[in-house]
This record gives C-alpha cells, sequence and structure tokens, in this order.
C-alpha cells in the first residue's frame, strides 16, 4: 500500500467531494461535540418528538469515537441548492 501525507489526503478528498457534486470538503477533528451536554438536555426534554432516530444514536453522536474508533479527524462536505437550501454529508 503506498502511504501519503496528510495534506496529500486531504487535497484528494476534497477534489473527489467537488467531482461528486459538493462545493466544499473540509476535515474536522473526531472529537466529542461542544455541545454534548446540551444535546443531551435536549433528548432528556424530549424536544426530538418523533425522530426517535435522534434518541437512539445519542452515544454515536455525542462520541465520535465510537463509530470510527483512533480516528483522529473525520472529511465533512457540503453542497449548497440552488434553491438557498444545503446538505451536508458527514462520514460516521
Amino acid at each position: 500500500m503506498t502511504r501519503i501525507s496528510g495534506a496529500e489526503l486531504k487535497a484528494r478528498l476534497a477534489a473527489f467531494a467537488r467531482d461528486v457534486g459538493f462545493d466544499s470538503c473540509r476535515i474536522a477533528a473526531c472529537n466529542a461535540p461542544v455541545h454534548t451536554t446540551e444535546f443531551r438536555d435536549w433528548l432528556r426534554q424530549h424536544a426530538h418528538g418523533e425522530m426517535d432516530y435522534m434518541q437512539r444514536g445519542e452515544e454515536k453522536r455525542c462520541d465520535p469515537q465510537k463509530v470510527l474508533p483512533g480516528a483522529p479527524r473525520r472529511p465533512q462536505r457540503r453542497s449548497y441548492r440552488k434553491d438557498g437550501t444545503n446538505r451536508t454529508l458527514r462520514v460516521g
């Protein structure tokens, strides 16, 4: 297997994201979100309504290492639509 630098991997990921239709690609640290406590409180208040998947995935949402063990970073890609909305694809 050929090893490449982190910078080269980032460049390749960004190019691939553009090739498949995303407008940008960022690399984010694979750490617990800064608003974990607020998210858990939000769930306890049943603010998620009928979105039961939010509560089912609570641990994975609060600790990305449960999804990607040992991963220092994860890519995030964003695409802006003509109607002004956007979509984000997070790996993991």
